[in-house]
Protein backbone atom coordinates (compact mmCIF):
# COMPACT_ATOMS: atom_id res chain seq x y z
CA UNK A 1 0.00 0.00 0.00
CA UNK A 2 2.77 2.39 1.01
CA UNK A 3 4.81 1.42 -2.07
CA UNK A 4 1.77 2.08 -4.25
CA UNK A 5 1.29 5.56 -2.75
CA UNK A 6 5.00 6.32 -3.12
CA UNK A 7 4.91 5.10 -6.71
CA UNK A 8 1.93 7.28 -7.57
CA UNK A 9 3.50 10.26 -5.79
CA UNK A 10 6.75 9.83 -7.72
CA UNK A 11 4.82 9.50 -10.98
CA UNK A 12 2.89 12.72 -10.30
CA UNK A 13 6.10 14.52 -9.42
CA UNK A 14 7.85 13.39 -12.60
CA UNK A 15 4.82 14.41 -14.67
CA UNK A 16 4.81 17.88 -13.09
CA UNK A 17 8.54 18.27 -13.74
CA UNK A 18 8.09 17.25 -17.36
CA UNK A 19 5.18 19.62 -17.87
CA UNK A 20 6.87 22.56 -16.16
CA UNK A 21 10.14 22.13 -18.01
CA UNK A 22 9.07 21.20 -21.52
CA UNK A 23 5.33 22.01 -21.72
CA UNK A 24 4.96 19.12 -24.16
CA UNK A 25 2.08 17.23 -22.53
CA UNK A 26 -0.91 18.87 -24.32
CA UNK A 27 0.79 18.73 -27.73
CA UNK A 28 1.87 15.12 -27.16
CA UNK A 29 -1.74 14.08 -26.54
CA UNK A 30 -2.84 15.99 -29.66
CA UNK A 31 -0.07 14.37 -31.68
CA UNK A 32 -1.16 10.80 -30.98
CA UNK A 33 -4.88 11.54 -31.29
CA UNK A 34 -4.62 13.27 -34.67
CA UNK A 35 -5.52 10.56 -37.22
CA UNK A 36 -4.42 12.65 -40.22
CA UNK A 37 -1.04 13.26 -38.67
CA UNK A 38 -0.57 9.60 -37.75
CA UNK A 39 -1.43 8.62 -41.32
CA UNK A 40 1.36 10.80 -42.70
CA UNK A 41 3.69 9.60 -39.94
CA UNK A 42 3.15 5.99 -41.07
CA UNK A 43 3.59 6.95 -44.74
CA UNK A 44 6.86 8.74 -43.95
CA UNK A 45 8.14 5.83 -41.86
CA UNK A 46 7.20 3.32 -44.58
CA UNK A 47 9.13 5.29 -47.21
CA UNK A 48 12.17 5.54 -44.95
CA UNK A 49 12.23 1.87 -43.90
CA UNK A 50 11.83 0.69 -47.50
CA UNK A 51 14.70 2.84 -48.76
CA UNK A 52 17.04 2.57 -45.76
CA UNK A 53 18.50 -0.95 -46.21
CA UNK A 54 19.00 -0.70 -49.99
CA UNK A 55 20.60 2.74 -50.24
CA UNK A 56 23.58 4.48 -48.70
CA UNK A 57 26.26 7.09 -49.17
CA UNK A 58 29.85 5.88 -49.37
CA UNK A 59 30.60 7.56 -46.03
CA UNK A 60 28.55 4.86 -44.32
CA UNK A 61 31.47 2.49 -44.93
CA UNK A 62 33.36 4.66 -42.42
CA UNK A 63 30.51 4.33 -39.90
CA UNK A 64 30.67 0.53 -40.28
CA UNK A 65 34.47 0.19 -40.05
CA UNK A 66 34.80 2.51 -37.03
CA UNK A 67 31.96 0.68 -35.23
CA UNK A 68 33.64 -2.66 -35.96
CA UNK A 69 36.97 -1.39 -34.68
CA UNK A 70 35.32 -0.02 -31.54
CA UNK A 71 33.19 -3.07 -30.69
CA UNK A 72 35.08 -6.04 -32.16
CA UNK A 73 38.70 -4.91 -31.86
CA UNK A 74 38.20 -2.71 -28.75
CA UNK A 75 40.23 0.06 -30.39
CA UNK A 76 40.24 3.77 -29.58
CA UNK A 77 39.50 5.32 -32.99
CA UNK A 78 41.15 8.63 -32.16
CA UNK A 79 44.41 6.85 -31.32
CA UNK A 80 44.64 5.38 -34.86
CA UNK A 81 46.23 7.93 -37.23
CA UNK A 82 45.18 5.96 -40.32
CA UNK A 83 41.47 6.31 -39.47
CA UNK A 84 40.30 9.74 -40.60
CA UNK A 85 37.33 10.22 -38.28
CA UNK A 86 36.94 14.02 -38.01
CA UNK A 87 33.89 14.08 -35.76
CA UNK A 88 33.28 14.23 -32.00
CA UNK A 89 32.47 10.90 -30.33
CA UNK A 90 28.65 11.08 -30.16
CA UNK A 91 27.92 9.54 -33.56
CA UNK A 92 30.71 7.01 -32.99
CA UNK A 93 28.96 5.93 -29.78
CA UNK A 94 25.56 5.77 -31.48
CA UNK A 95 26.81 3.84 -34.52
CA UNK A 96 28.79 1.47 -32.30
CA UNK A 97 25.71 0.85 -30.12
CA UNK A 98 23.60 0.10 -33.20
CA UNK A 99 26.32 -2.21 -34.54
CA UNK A 100 26.35 -4.08 -31.21
CA UNK A 101 22.54 -4.28 -31.28
CA UNK A 102 22.67 -5.66 -34.82
CA UNK A 103 25.20 -8.30 -33.75
CA UNK A 104 22.97 -9.25 -30.82
CA UNK A 105 19.69 -9.37 -32.73
CA UNK A 106 20.99 -10.83 -36.01
CA UNK A 107 24.04 -12.95 -35.00
CA UNK A 108 23.62 -15.64 -37.67
CA UNK A 109 21.57 -13.77 -40.25
CA UNK A 110 24.42 -13.43 -42.73
CA UNK A 111 25.13 -17.18 -42.63
CA UNK A 112 21.46 -18.00 -43.19
CA UNK A 113 20.92 -15.38 -45.92
CA UNK A 114 24.22 -14.47 -47.65
CA UNK A 115 22.30 -12.35 -50.16
CA UNK A 116 21.93 -9.73 -47.42
CA UNK A 117 25.69 -9.10 -47.45
CA UNK A 118 27.51 -6.79 -49.85
CA UNK A 119 31.24 -6.27 -50.39
CA UNK A 120 31.84 -2.55 -50.59
CA UNK A 121 35.11 -0.71 -51.10
CA UNK A 122 36.67 2.14 -49.16
CA UNK A 123 38.44 5.06 -50.81
CA UNK A 124 41.70 3.21 -50.08
CA UNK A 125 40.47 0.23 -52.11
CA UNK A 126 39.92 -2.05 -49.10
CA UNK A 127 36.96 -4.45 -49.26
CA UNK A 128 34.47 -4.16 -46.40
CA UNK A 129 31.64 -6.63 -45.83
CA UNK A 130 28.46 -4.67 -45.13
CA UNK A 131 25.12 -6.23 -44.22
CA UNK A 132 21.97 -4.58 -45.55
CA UNK A 133 20.21 -5.05 -42.16
CA UNK A 134 23.21 -3.30 -40.56
CA UNK A 135 22.73 -0.36 -42.92
CA UNK A 136 19.13 -0.19 -41.70
CA UNK A 137 20.18 -0.43 -38.04
CA UNK A 138 22.63 2.47 -38.47
CA UNK A 139 19.88 4.62 -39.99
CA UNK A 140 17.27 3.90 -37.30
CA UNK A 141 18.55 6.68 -34.94
CA UNK A 142 18.35 9.14 -37.85
CA UNK A 143 14.79 8.07 -38.69
CA UNK A 144 13.78 8.41 -35.03
CA UNK A 145 15.37 11.88 -34.97
CA UNK A 146 13.25 12.79 -37.99
CA UNK A 147 10.18 11.86 -35.93
CA UNK A 148 11.44 13.87 -32.95
CA UNK A 149 12.08 17.00 -35.02
CA UNK A 150 8.67 16.57 -36.65
CA UNK A 151 7.07 16.41 -33.22
CA UNK A 152 8.96 19.52 -32.04
CA UNK A 153 7.76 21.42 -35.11
CA UNK A 154 4.21 20.20 -34.47
CA UNK A 155 4.38 21.21 -30.79
CA UNK A 156 5.72 24.70 -31.51
CA UNK A 157 3.25 25.52 -34.28
CA UNK A 158 0.30 23.96 -32.39
CA UNK A 159 1.10 26.17 -29.40
CA UNK A 160 1.16 29.35 -31.50
CA UNK A 161 -1.29 28.68 -34.38
CA UNK A 162 -3.34 25.63 -33.42
CA UNK A 163 -3.34 21.92 -34.19
CA UNK A 164 -4.41 22.30 -37.84
CA UNK A 165 -1.29 24.31 -38.70
CA UNK A 166 0.84 22.09 -36.48
CA UNK A 167 -0.20 19.11 -38.58
CA UNK A 168 0.66 20.96 -41.81
CA UNK A 169 4.06 21.88 -40.40
CA UNK A 170 4.76 18.25 -39.45
CA UNK A 171 3.92 17.09 -42.97
CA UNK A 172 6.17 19.78 -44.48
CA UNK A 173 9.07 18.33 -42.48
CA UNK A 174 8.41 14.61 -42.34
CA UNK A 175 7.49 14.15 -46.00
CA UNK A 176 10.16 16.58 -47.17
CA UNK A 177 12.03 14.70 -49.95
CA UNK A 178 15.34 16.31 -49.01
CA UNK A 179 15.05 15.14 -45.38
CA UNK A 180 14.23 11.60 -46.53
CA UNK A 181 17.09 11.74 -49.04
CA UNK A 182 19.75 12.71 -46.50
CA UNK A 183 18.64 10.51 -43.58
CA UNK A 184 17.04 7.40 -45.08
CA UNK A 185 19.05 7.19 -48.32
CA UNK A 186 22.44 8.73 -47.59
CA UNK A 187 22.61 7.87 -43.90
CA UNK A 188 24.33 11.09 -42.85
CA UNK A 189 23.88 12.15 -39.24
CA UNK A 190 23.61 15.94 -39.71
CA UNK A 191 19.98 15.72 -38.62
CA UNK A 192 21.22 15.10 -35.06
CA UNK A 193 22.93 18.51 -35.03
CA UNK A 194 19.89 20.11 -36.66
CA UNK A 195 17.57 18.58 -34.04
CA UNK A 196 19.66 19.88 -31.14
CA UNK A 197 19.92 23.38 -32.66
CA UNK A 198 16.17 23.45 -33.28
CA UNK A 199 15.32 22.24 -29.78
CA UNK A 200 17.57 25.03 -28.55
CA UNK A 201 15.26 27.51 -30.30
CA UNK A 202 12.20 25.97 -28.61
CA UNK A 203 13.81 26.26 -25.17
CA UNK A 204 15.06 29.80 -25.85
CA UNK A 205 11.65 31.22 -26.78
CA UNK A 206 10.33 29.65 -23.56
CA UNK A 207 13.01 31.56 -21.57
CA UNK A 208 14.95 28.40 -20.61
CA UNK A 209 18.29 29.91 -21.55
CA UNK A 210 20.84 27.57 -19.95
CA UNK A 211 18.91 24.53 -21.20
CA UNK A 212 18.86 26.13 -24.65
CA UNK A 213 22.64 26.53 -24.48
CA UNK A 214 23.10 22.88 -23.49
CA UNK A 215 20.90 21.79 -26.37
CA UNK A 216 22.89 23.94 -28.79
CA UNK A 217 26.08 22.46 -27.33
CA UNK A 218 24.72 18.94 -27.76
CA UNK A 219 24.48 19.73 -31.45
CA UNK A 220 28.13 20.77 -31.47
CA UNK A 221 28.95 17.28 -30.15
CA UNK A 222 27.63 15.99 -33.51
CA UNK A 223 28.78 18.64 -35.98
CA UNK A 224 30.26 22.12 -35.69
CA UNK A 225 27.31 23.79 -37.48
CA UNK A 226 25.46 24.96 -34.31
CA UNK A 227 28.48 27.13 -33.46
CA UNK A 228 27.48 29.37 -36.37
CA UNK A 229 24.32 30.28 -34.42
CA UNK A 230 26.02 31.16 -31.11
CA UNK A 231 26.96 34.79 -31.95
CA UNK A 232 23.38 35.42 -33.11
CA UNK A 233 21.94 34.03 -29.89
CA UNK A 234 24.26 36.38 -27.99
CA UNK A 235 23.12 39.34 -30.14
CA UNK A 236 19.47 38.47 -29.42
CA UNK A 237 20.17 38.23 -25.68
CA UNK A 238 21.87 41.64 -25.72
CA UNK A 239 18.92 43.03 -27.68
CA UNK A 240 16.56 41.63 -25.01
CA UNK A 241 18.62 43.42 -22.31
CA UNK A 242 19.11 40.21 -20.35
CA UNK A 243 21.63 40.13 -17.52
CA UNK A 244 25.25 39.96 -18.68
CA UNK A 245 25.74 36.95 -16.43
CA UNK A 246 22.92 35.13 -18.29
CA UNK A 247 24.56 35.84 -21.64
CA UNK A 248 27.98 34.74 -20.41
CA UNK A 249 26.57 31.53 -18.90
CA UNK A 250 24.77 30.81 -22.18
CA UNK A 251 28.01 31.15 -24.16
CA UNK A 252 29.96 28.97 -21.70
CA UNK A 253 27.27 26.29 -21.40
CA UNK A 254 27.29 25.83 -25.17
CA UNK A 255 30.72 24.22 -24.87
CA UNK A 256 29.96 22.06 -21.82
CA UNK A 257 28.71 18.97 -23.74
CA UNK A 258 31.73 18.97 -26.06
CA UNK A 259 34.14 19.31 -23.13
CA UNK A 260 32.47 16.52 -21.14
CA UNK A 261 32.33 14.07 -24.04
CA UNK A 262 35.93 14.87 -25.01
CA UNK A 263 37.50 14.42 -21.57
CA UNK A 264 38.08 10.63 -21.74
CA UNK A 265 39.79 10.93 -25.14
CA UNK A 266 41.86 13.93 -24.06
CA UNK A 267 43.15 11.79 -21.18
CA UNK A 268 43.75 8.62 -23.24
CA UNK A 269 45.08 10.11 -26.49
CA UNK A 270 45.10 13.93 -26.42
CA UNK A 271 47.13 14.51 -29.58
CA UNK A 272 45.28 11.81 -31.50
CA UNK A 273 41.91 13.28 -30.55
CA UNK A 274 42.91 16.84 -31.42
CA UNK A 275 44.48 15.67 -34.68
CA UNK A 276 41.31 13.87 -35.77
CA UNK A 277 39.05 16.82 -34.96
CA UNK A 278 41.11 19.74 -36.22
CA UNK A 279 43.66 18.77 -38.86
CA UNK A 280 41.99 16.57 -41.46
CA UNK A 281 40.60 18.19 -44.62
CA UNK A 282 36.98 17.61 -43.54
CA UNK A 283 37.70 18.32 -39.91
CA UNK A 284 35.34 19.34 -37.14
CA UNK A 285 35.84 23.07 -37.74
CA UNK A 286 37.55 23.21 -41.12
CA UNK A 287 34.59 21.46 -42.72
CA UNK A 288 33.17 24.94 -43.22
CA UNK A 289 34.08 26.32 -46.64
CA UNK A 290 32.99 29.94 -46.59
CA UNK A 291 33.40 30.42 -50.35
CA UNK A 292 34.68 33.92 -51.09
CA UNK A 293 35.46 34.63 -47.44
CA UNK A 294 35.50 38.50 -47.49
CA UNK A 295 31.93 38.70 -48.87
CA UNK A 296 30.50 35.86 -46.74
CA UNK A 297 32.17 37.04 -43.55
CA UNK A 298 31.14 40.66 -44.14
CA UNK A 299 27.49 39.69 -44.62
CA UNK A 300 27.56 37.50 -41.51
CA UNK A 301 28.83 40.49 -39.49
CA UNK A 302 26.24 42.83 -41.05
CA UNK A 303 23.45 40.40 -40.12
CA UNK A 304 24.83 40.12 -36.58
CA UNK A 305 24.90 43.92 -36.13
CA UNK A 306 21.43 44.26 -37.65
CA UNK A 307 19.97 41.79 -35.16
CA UNK A 308 21.63 43.58 -32.24
CA UNK A 309 20.66 47.09 -33.34
CA UNK A 310 17.54 46.99 -35.49
CA UNK A 311 15.68 43.70 -34.99
CA UNK A 312 11.97 43.72 -34.13
CA UNK A 313 11.39 41.20 -31.33
CA UNK A 314 7.68 41.90 -30.76
CA UNK A 315 6.88 38.34 -31.88
CA UNK A 316 9.70 36.27 -30.28
CA UNK A 317 9.22 33.00 -32.17
CA UNK A 318 9.02 34.63 -35.61
CA UNK A 319 11.84 37.06 -34.92
CA UNK A 320 14.30 34.66 -33.26
CA UNK A 321 13.64 31.90 -35.81
CA UNK A 322 14.29 34.41 -38.60
CA UNK A 323 17.43 35.71 -36.88
CA UNK A 324 18.85 32.18 -36.65
CA UNK A 325 17.99 31.52 -40.30
CA UNK A 326 20.01 34.52 -41.47
CA UNK A 327 23.57 33.18 -40.93
CA UNK A 328 22.60 29.80 -42.37
CA UNK A 329 21.02 31.37 -45.47
CA UNK A 330 24.10 33.53 -46.00
CA UNK A 331 26.33 30.47 -45.63
CA UNK A 332 24.34 28.38 -48.11
CA UNK A 333 23.89 31.23 -50.60
CA UNK A 334 27.56 32.16 -50.86
CA UNK A 335 29.56 29.11 -49.81
CA UNK A 336 30.53 25.69 -51.07
CA UNK A 337 28.84 23.02 -48.95
CA UNK A 338 28.18 19.31 -48.87
CA UNK A 339 24.52 18.46 -49.63
CA UNK A 340 23.91 16.92 -46.20
CA UNK A 341 24.71 20.26 -44.56
CA UNK A 342 21.51 21.81 -45.91
CA UNK A 343 19.40 19.82 -43.46
CA UNK A 344 20.72 22.14 -40.72
CA UNK A 345 18.36 24.90 -41.83
CA UNK A 346 15.26 22.92 -42.86
CA UNK A 347 13.54 22.88 -39.39
CA UNK A 348 13.87 26.68 -39.21
CA UNK A 349 12.68 27.07 -42.82
CA UNK A 350 9.67 24.87 -42.04
CA UNK A 351 8.65 27.05 -39.10
CA UNK A 352 9.10 30.18 -41.20
CA UNK A 353 7.02 28.77 -44.09
CA UNK A 354 4.10 28.03 -41.75
CA UNK A 355 4.33 31.35 -39.91
CA UNK A 356 4.51 33.17 -43.28
CA UNK A 357 2.25 31.22 -45.67
CA UNK A 358 3.06 33.64 -48.52
CA UNK A 359 6.66 32.36 -48.39
CA UNK A 360 5.64 28.72 -48.80
CA UNK A 361 6.34 28.92 -52.55
CA UNK A 362 9.89 30.06 -51.82
CA UNK A 363 10.37 27.26 -49.28
CA UNK A 364 9.40 24.68 -51.91
CA UNK A 365 11.66 26.24 -54.55
CA UNK A 366 14.69 26.26 -52.24
CA UNK A 367 14.12 22.63 -51.16
CA UNK A 368 13.66 21.47 -54.76
CA UNK A 369 16.80 23.25 -55.95
CA UNK A 370 18.84 21.87 -53.03
CA UNK A 371 17.63 18.35 -53.88
CA UNK A 372 18.43 18.73 -57.59
CA UNK A 373 21.84 20.12 -56.72
CA UNK A 374 22.55 17.15 -54.44
CA UNK A 375 21.73 14.70 -57.23
CA UNK A 376 23.89 16.59 -59.74
CA UNK A 377 26.89 16.73 -57.40
CA UNK A 378 26.73 12.94 -56.93
CA UNK A 379 25.63 12.06 -60.45
CA UNK A 380 24.55 9.51 -61.64
CA UNK A 381 21.76 8.73 -59.12
CA UNK A 382 22.24 4.94 -59.21
CA UNK A 383 25.36 5.57 -57.13
CA UNK A 384 23.16 5.42 -54.01
CA UNK A 385 21.81 1.94 -54.75
CA UNK A 386 25.03 -0.02 -54.84
CA UNK A 387 24.23 -1.94 -51.64
CA UNK A 388 21.73 -3.86 -53.83
CA UNK A 389 24.16 -4.47 -56.64
CA UNK A 390 27.75 -3.36 -55.96
CA UNK A 391 28.83 -4.10 -59.55
CA UNK A 392 26.31 -1.61 -60.93
CA UNK A 393 29.17 0.57 -62.13
CA UNK A 394 30.13 -2.19 -64.58
CA UNK A 395 27.03 -1.62 -66.72
CA UNK A 396 28.24 0.12 -69.94
CA UNK A 397 24.86 1.81 -70.47
CA UNK A 398 24.81 3.28 -66.97
CA UNK A 399 28.43 4.35 -67.22
CA UNK A 400 27.44 6.55 -70.16
CA UNK A 401 25.45 8.74 -67.75
CA UNK A 402 28.06 11.46 -67.47
CA UNK A 403 28.15 14.47 -65.19
CA UNK A 404 25.70 17.19 -66.30
CA UNK A 405 27.21 20.14 -68.16
CA UNK A 406 28.86 22.95 -66.21
CA UNK A 407 26.36 25.38 -67.74
CA UNK A 408 23.42 23.45 -66.25
CA UNK A 409 25.17 23.19 -62.86
CA UNK A 410 25.84 26.95 -62.91
CA UNK A 411 22.20 27.72 -63.69
CA UNK A 412 20.91 25.50 -60.88
CA UNK A 413 23.43 26.79 -58.36
CA UNK A 414 22.80 30.41 -59.36
CA UNK A 415 19.03 29.97 -59.04
CA UNK A 416 19.45 28.35 -55.62
CA UNK A 417 21.81 31.07 -54.42
CA UNK A 418 19.48 33.78 -55.72
CA UNK A 419 16.52 32.16 -53.94
CA UNK A 420 18.44 32.19 -50.64
CA UNK A 421 19.38 35.85 -51.13
CA UNK A 422 15.71 36.69 -51.84
CA UNK A 423 14.81 34.86 -48.61
CA UNK A 424 17.34 37.03 -46.76
CA UNK A 425 15.79 40.18 -48.26
CA UNK A 426 12.29 39.14 -47.16
CA UNK A 427 13.49 38.44 -43.62
CA UNK A 428 15.13 41.86 -43.37
CA UNK A 429 12.00 43.44 -44.81
CA UNK A 430 9.85 41.83 -42.08
CA UNK A 431 12.01 42.40 -39.02
CA UNK A 432 14.26 45.37 -39.69
CA UNK A 433 13.06 48.37 -37.64
CA UNK A 434 13.06 51.54 -39.72
CA UNK A 435 13.88 54.87 -38.12
CA UNK A 436 10.80 57.01 -37.63
CA UNK A 437 10.82 60.47 -39.19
Amino acid sequence: MLESKLGKGLQRKLTMILKSNLNFSPQLQSFWKNKTLLKYLLIGLAIRFILAPITMHGDMVLWVTTAQQTIDAKLIIYAIPETEYPYPPLWLWISSAMYLLWKTVCPNLSALMPVLDTHLFTSAGMSVLVSKPLILFLKIPLILTDVLVGYLIFAIITKYLGEKWGCKAFILWFLNPFVIFIDAIWGHFDVLAAACAFFSLYLFVNNKYWKSALSLGSGVVCKSSPLLLLPYYIAIMLKLNLKKSTTIIFALFTFVPLILISLPYLVISPMGYITHLFTYSQSFLLGFNLGYIPVTFTLLIVALLAIYDKWNLNNPLRAINAALMLPLLIYFALSIWHPQFFIWIIPFLTIDAVLHPKRLYLFKIVILLALVWSFIVYWPPYYFFYPIYPDIFQYPTLRMLQQPSEKLMTIIWGTFSGSCIWYIYLIFKDFFIKKSN
